[in-house]
Parts: C-alpha cells; sequence; structure tokens
C-alpha cells in the first residue's frame, strides 16, 4: 500500500462497520453487501427480497466466505437483523452459532484485515464505503 493506513484497525474497520450497523441497520445491510460483492465477488453472496413492485431490491441475507469460515448477516423482516458465523471441516459444516451483531461485525472485521496483506482493491473500496 502506498498511501493511506497501513491495516484495517487504523482505518478503524470495525468501530466505523459498528457506527455504521447503529445509524442505519437496514440500509447498513444493503451498503454492505455492494461494497463487498464489489471487492469479494467470489467470496460473497447475496439475497434480494423479491416483489412486482419494488423499485429496489433490498438486501436481505448477506454471506461473506473466508475459507472454511461462513459470516451470515439476514433481515428477518422484523426488527434488528440476524448473525450467524458458521465454521466447516472439509466442506462438512461442523457448528453453526448465532452471534450479537456487534460480534459479527468485528468477526468480520478481524477477517478482512486479514485480507488486507492480499487485496488493495478490497481496502481502498471498504475505506470508500466507510465514508
Amino acid at each position: 500500500m502506498t498511501d493511506g493506513p497501513q491495516n484495517w484497525e487504523e482505518l478503524g474497520v470495525v468501530s466505523a462497520l459498528a457506527g455504521n450497523y447503529t445509524r442505519d441497520s437496514k440500509g447498513f445491510l444493503d451498503s454492505l453487501a455492494n461494497t463487498l460483492i464489489s471487492v469479494l465477488p467470489d467470496q460473497v453472496s447475496v439475497e434480494r427480497k423479491k416483489g412486482l413492485f419494488l423499485k429496489s431490491h433490498p438486501v436481505v441475507k448477506l454471506e461473506v466466505t473466508f475459507g472454511d469460515h461462513l459470516y451470515t448477516l439476514e433481515d428477518p423482516g422484523h426488527g434488528r437483523l440476524s448473525a450467524t458465523h458458521a465454521k466447516a471441516v472439509r466442506g462438512i459444516t461442523i457448528k453453526t452459532e448465532e452471534l450479537p451483531v456487534e460480534q459479527w461485525i468485528s468477526e468480520l472485521g478481524a477477517q478482512l484485515q486479514a485480507l488486507e496483506q492480499h487485496s488493495e482493491k478490497a481496502f481502498y473500496a471498504l475505506k470508500e464505503f466507510l465514508r
């Protein structure tokens, strides 16, 4: 990396993501999904709400895969978002746990921090998202 922060912690990823979530949880899911799918297309899956009369199709489920870890954030349609983390071994899910959204954000931030070493594009896209 040439200019800017040297790692995700300097960028304040976790606290910025948490702040964005606190301000607008529904908009957060759409914004985060759009940002992550643009920089990690092979690791992100997005499910959108379907409907004939909807002008935009909001994100209802976001899945992000880092190796054997699957992070899912979804809007069940009644209040807060729900978050889970699943761990797989040789393609078989051995553990799935529900997490508070804030913890999910923290764990996702840690995974993104590890990714920073390999993807300058991801780093700067997330930096732009956090503005």
